[in-house]
């Protein structure tokens, strides 16, 4: 599973806006390739401000407890649902 959720706002600002859509292509197309791969994009993942950061790449506790109890729901229902091509 790859989430390719967003970034630090401060860290955001200060990449090339570039790097961006050139990521999402080259992972698009690397899922597309593999049917194992489960890409998960920043619209399908909890949003965090600024202020959720205690630094450029690290989210505070409260916000690591969220996003933790998110990804459990989204492997349950991965785990529920009946196998591809049934």
């Amino acid at each position: 599973m790859l989430c390719c959720g967003q970034l630090n706002p401060v860290l955001g600002r200060a990449l090339d806006p570039a790097l961006r859509p050139d990521m999402l292509a080259y992972l698009h197309d690397l899922a597309g390739r593999d049917p194992n791969i489960i890409l998960l994009e920043e619209s399908q993942l909890p949003v965090q401000t600024e202020n959720d950061y205690m630094d450029l790449t690290h989210v505070d506790e409260a916000n690591q407890v969220r996003f933790t109890g998110y990804m459990q729901t989204v492997l349950q229902k991965l785990l529920d649902a009946p196998p591809a091509g049934m």
